[in-house]
């Protein structure tokens, strides 16, 4: 479907945004384009004092009619801007911009560590550097007035009361988690879409193509970077003969963290064999696929799926206000989240120790007493959460005592030769405990303090869990995409896997990116670090102790004394390859 790059109409100024808010920057706009930027705080008053300025960007860019119905709120392209405080209010006079896309389920705040240790890291090289951290579509699903309200609040009950008890804030009511049945417009709502919100976002707010050029540093984290390499390959114009238009065109380099840059990464485009066969075998798939998510014969989104869905990643919100504002108190969060099928799964997938408990619901994480910060360590952290792809180092248990956890995997399997990195794709490569003693207050000790732990030590543990908390309590946008779209999955793995039908077709700039600098960091204790390897590029750096979600959230602070490293990395590879 070509659609025009001038689809920018009056941003309202109703716009809906989270945090401190002061009044609108009203910068000049290229062409028919009007912006609203509002100042907004990620962090407490108290903890600003970085350097750095962050603000929420929302432009009107309303979706083509054939989507269909969908709230006012989609017709927006949102992304957190940080920045030098003093720095230039045009981006175009930065040293350099990086333009990042969201992970997996993630979303703006996922990267609010990244975002700004980066630019905090350029500042003491001499750089001065943006980061822009965008937000996809589905965004615009999720209600946040609870968690904002609960934050201003700083009790985590207030947010409960408004998602679960039927509190009214400020005149609204929340109208539940949403069903599948009420997401149609998602089936539209896939690659092309997040590529071209990306193309839009760049040229309205960088309109000097040469700044693009030379200037900006295109990328991300797990499925973004690969998301990245399609960007980079699409031919947005649908005209094979021009090229100012291909993605590739507009990012002076580019970035991936324990992911990949491509949308080609077996050379199934460039091998005329391989092409072959790749067309013989999934060439009229996607069409297929999407008349069956039009007609609702495939889910919209991953809304009931237990461990990535809207519920779990609302609860992780609540949960991350009490673990900043009372790290020490004992909760009873765990014990009031509802009984239904899609909550207990995810608690029990994340938290079992044992098949046993796992099938049977004995020792539910209900019957355990946590403090807040315990709470969010134990479904988050790379020795407790049973879900590598999910887990951060973020410290230990204090309190009780504990013991290892066979399911779904016993730590120790990532020690098997030739099959222990595969087998440690579920449940990450490191140890795994779990409470033991159900009448003692489990607590919490930071990334910084797990000397003498015997089940991890300094160097696995990264990531600040107040920051964390932080980050998942108090949203500029949102740290998870509550309603992640399914039609997304299926064309990102349908393209990966050589389908060029429908709008894939765009497709068309495979080998482009590669001409481009590029940098590769992967993560030495990454859940999907076994099948990265294959396809890690010369030259690739790794992060050592850093889980996959670590790339994105470690402390600016690290327990080595040193930089955070991937901040130091990126911030040093665009002061030296974002140049003519």
């Amino acid at each position: 479907m070509k659609r025009s790059t001038h689809r920018w109409s009056a941003l309202a100024a109703t716009t809906a945004i989270t945090g401190t808010l002061l009044s609108p920057v009203a910068l000049a706009a290229p062409g028919s384009a009007s912006r609203v930027e509002r100042r907004v705080e990620t962090a407490l008053p108290d903890q600003v004092g970085d350097g750095v300025l962050v603000s929420r960007v929302d432009l009107r860019s309303p979706l083509p009619p054939a989507v269909g119905p969908r709230p006012e709120a989609c017709e927006w392209i949102s992304y957190l801007r940080y920045r030098p405080t003093g720095g230039p209010a045009d981006p175009q006079r930065a040293d350099s911009v990086f333009v990042e896309q969201p992970g997996s389920f993630g979303s703006a705040d996922n990267s609010d560590s990244l975002a700004r240790n980066t630019v905090r890291s350029a500042l003491g090289k001499g750089q001065r550097v943006e980061f822009w951290a965008q937000a996809r579509r589905p965004n615009c699903l999720t209600d946040n007035t609870g968690l904002r309200a609960g934050w201003a609040a700083r009790d985590w009950r207030v947010a409960f009361d408004y998602y679960y008890q039927g509190k009214v804030i400020g005149g609204r009511k929340f109208e539940g988690f949403k069903k599948d049945s009420e997401l149609g417009f998602l089936a539209e709502i896939g690659v092309e879409q997040t590529v071209r919100d990306q193309y839009d976002l760049m040229l309205h707010e960088l309109p000097d193509s040469e700044f693009r050029r030379t200037r900006t540093v295109c990328g991300g984290a797990s499925m973004a970077g690969l998301m990245t390499g399609f960007f980079a390959a699409w031919d947005f114009d649908g005209d094979p003969a021009t090229t100012a238009d291909a993605g590739y065109r507009q990012c002076g380099a580019f970035f991936g963290l324990d992911t990949l840059v491509t949308s080609d990464p077996v050379g199934l485009q460039t091998n005329p064999l391989l092409k072959w066969a790749a067309n013989l075998v999934v060439g009229k798939t996607h069409d297929v696929a999407v008349r069956l998510l039009r007609s609702g014969v495939l889910p919209r989104s991953l809304v009931s799926v237990p461990g990535v869905n809207a519920e779990l990643f609302n609860a992780l919100g609540i949960i991350g206000i009490g673990a900043h504002f009372e790290p020490g108190a004992e909760t009873d969060l765990h014990r009031r989240l509802p009984a239904n099928p899609v909550t207990d799964t995810a608690l029990r997938l994340l938290f079992a120790r044992s098949y046993v408990d796992f099938l049977s619901g004995a020792n539910d994480i209900r019957e355990f007493r946590f403090t807040n910060a315990a709470l969010l360590g134990t479904l988050m952290d790379n020795n407790t959460a049973n879900l590598g792809i999910l887990q951060v180092g973020l410290g230990a248990y204090t309190g009780g005592p504990v013991a290892p956890k066979t399911f779904p995997l016993p730590g120790q399997v990532s020690g098997l030769p030739l099959v222990g990195d595969w087998l440690a794709t579920v449940t990450g490569p490191n140890p795994r405990v779990g409470p033991t003693d159900k009448k003692a207050l489990y607590g919490w000790r930071n990334h910084d303090n797990v000397q003498g732990v015997d089940y991890t030590s300094p160097g696995h543990e990264v990531t600040s869990l107040p920051d964390l908390a932080r980050q998942f309590g108090n949203p500029g946008i949102n740290s998870w995409e509550y309603y992640h779209s399914v039609r997304t999955l299926v064309d990102f793995g349908l393209a990966l896997a050589g389908s060029r039908d429908g709008e894939l077709v765009n497709l068309r700039h495979a080998a482009a990116a590669k001409a481009k600098p590029t940098l590769i960091i992967g993560a030495t204790d990454s859940a999907i670090g076994a099948p990265l390897k294959l396809f890690f590029p010369k030259g690739t750096t790794l992060a050592p102790g850093y889980t996959h979600i670590d790339t994105l959230t470690a402390s600016y602070r690290q327990n080595t004394g040193r930089p955070e490293h991937i901040s130091d990395l990126l911030s040093t590879f665009a002061a030296t390859q974002t140049r003519d």
